[in-house]
């Protein structure tokens, strides 16, 4: 899983992921539960996660250990949510915690980060989001990093195009999928801070992507991943892309 994130919210992010954009909120309705995401990549960090009773996102505990001696350590992020069952919060610790604001049809319109500095209480907005019947754009903090998406015929994410500074292109990426479900439609706080993970096409395809080709214009260079899954019954995938899932 690549990150595109803030530098400021790096270490956040690694420790915590046509319909309208409401669809990818939280419905655990249209998306199995997840109980366990483990990397293969870092033997030794797992995510677990728990629900509340309605099968909404509670808690994300992220367990990892080294060994020689052996020592785990344990981070647990907390959700809460509003009236309507929209996620509002993601509080990190006592002192870090992230805001997301909707609009009347529940798309996420802006994400705060909240955090003290020298017992200074610090907010700032560090993502617009922008919609054309589905999200069209992420403009990354002052819009220093504008994200373009595009979408095929089958609710696919395409495209996405990466600009600086509003109008340079800096890269473009091409997406190939399988015909099975994606378990992550609907859970798009699963993975990181819920401010989308843009090299992540998880909380906005129908499908599972197979092939990532990224061209980079700066460098005429371009860059190719392709990924295979083992399913399980329902179609759901258990293993792929550098991690296995446990589902409830």
């Amino acid at each position: 899983m690549r990150l595109l994130t803030s530098l400021n919210l790096a270490f956040f992010t690694f420790l915590i992921g046509c319909q309208s954009e409401q669809d990818i909120i939280p419905s655990l309705n249209k998306t199995p539960k997840i109980r366990e995401l483990s990397y293969s990549v870092y033997s030794n960090l797992a995510c677990q996660f728990v629900y509340f009773t309605d099968g909404r996102l509670n808690k994300r505990i992220t367990k990892s250990w080294i060994e020689d001696p052996k020592v785990y350590s344990s981070d647990t992020v907390e959700y809460q949510y509003n009236g309507s069952n929209y996620v509002t919060t993601i509080k990190f610790s006592q002192t870090s915690h992230m805001n997301f604001i909707y609009d009347s049809d529940g798309n996420i319109t802006q994400s705060d980060f909240n955090f003290i500095d020298s017992g200074i209480p610090i907010r700032y907005t560090n993502k617009y989001f922008y919609y054309e019947n589905r999200l069209s754009k992420i403009q990354i903090g002052d819009g220093e990093f504008t994200v373009i998406f595009l979408y095929d015929t089958k609710g696919n994410l395409l495209t996405k195009t990466h600009y600086y500074k509003g109008d340079e292109f800096i890269r473009v990426a091409y997406i190939e999928y399988d015909d099975k479900p994606n378990p992550f439609k609907g859970n798009q706080f699963i993975f990181d801070n819920g401010g989308f993970d843009l090299e992540n096409t998880d909380y906005f395809s129908n499908n599972n992507p197979l092939k990532y080709e990224v061209w980079y214009g700066r460098n005429n260079h371009t860059d190719t991943q392709s990924h295979s899954y083992t399913y399980n019954s329902n179609g759901f995938w258990t293993q792929g892309r550098s991690y296995s899932i446990n589902y409830y």
